[in-house]
């Protein structure tokens, strides 16, 4: 249970059409109806012009939302305002010129709150005062904005329950692995200081609750929890099935996102469910949708590639 008068903190938050802002647009929907849970949100002005899928859930929660405006940014951090060919090809061209660039910089380039320290603490500590704050629940990535409320808790409110959330891995995560030996060094710095400030850590699954605990065995097991992102029921509608062919046993599975290092488990987790659909004469497929083809390999090994298209 969400304690009263909380602060959400999330770089992504609607009108944004970034996918990291739907679980909490999602879990503030709900928490916003329960009126005995007052929340606030601090984010940042969206990136787009465009308005994303969630706006809606966020109905009600508008004069409760403050946000960050954002700084003279490199062409692929600014706003998205069309579709057309040549704003692709500099985007690609901002986004790869500054990627190159990444391991010989003070702040990490890729981490879009580097630059914001100062506005985030500051709106932070404003929000918790006017409003009562006693818990303030912080999602990464961006991870430095976890690492800037570990602070403000450690210097400002050290009574405010502060839960930091993962959306996906901090250490060890793709952003982390293209860092230099000492920026990786002061990114374990971070997280550890989040680590030992934080009263709770959630997490979207298990794997990234290990690999917490690999690189900080000091963490109570009590602090740690898997909250996996959510189904919204009021996003599916009632569906009345007419089913033309009812001999017809294909099961699709679709993935869309990133397939992370260590992994190797799932994939096979998901080779043996391949098999035992087949198995039952049902015809399976995966499409998997993502910036890699990894584990393509172990497909192949286990004779199910002809199954799952990327």
């Amino acid at each position: 249970m969400i304690p009263k008068n909380s602060l959400i903190v999330s770089y992504y938050f609607p009108p944004s059409i970034m996918v990291g802002g739907r679980r909490w647009a999602k879990f503030s929907k709900y928490l916003n109806r329960d009126k005995t849970t007052p929340i606030w949100v601090l984010t940042f002005d969206s990136t787009s012009a465009f308005v994303g899928p969630w706006n809606e859930d966020i109905t009600g929660l508008e004069k409760k939302i403050t946000r960050i405006p954002l700084k003279v940014a490199p062409y692929f951090k600014r706003k998205i305002t069309s579709s057309s060919l040549a704003h692709k090809v500099k985007f690609k061209a901002s986004y790869y010129l500054h990627k190159s660039f990444l391991p010989f910089t003070k702040g990490d380039s890729s981490d879009l709150v580097c630059d914001y320290k100062t506005e985030i603490i500051s709106a932070i500590k404003k929000i918790v005062v006017e409003k009562n704050i006693t818990t303030i629940i912080v999602t990464g990535a961006p991870f430095r904005l976890c690492y800037y409320a570990a602070l403000v808790k450690e210097t400002f409110c050290p009574s405010v329950n502060l839960i930091v959330d993962y959306r996906d891995f901090w250490i060890e995560g793709s952003v982390f692995e293209r860092l230099s030996q000492k920026r990786k060094k002061q990114e374990l710095q971070f997280e550890q200081k989040v680590v030992e400030q934080a009263n709770t850590i959630l997490a979207v699954n298990t794997m990234i609750l290990d690999r917490i605990k690999k690189h900080h065995p000091s963490v109570l097991d009590s602090k740690l929890i898997e909250l996996p992102h959510a189904y919204d029921p009021e996003d599916l509608p009632t569906v009345n099935y007419d089913l033309k062919n009812e001999n017809d046993l294909t099961v699709r599975m679709i993935y869309a996102g990133s397939l992370y290092p260590n992994m190797e488990f799932s994939i096979q987790l998901l080779c043996k469910s391949i098999r035992v659909l087949l198995s039952k004469g049902y015809c399976p497929r995966v499409d998997i949708y993502s910036y890699t083809n990894f584990y393509k390999d172990i497909f192949e090994k286990e004779g199910v590639a002809e199954y799952v298209f990327y």
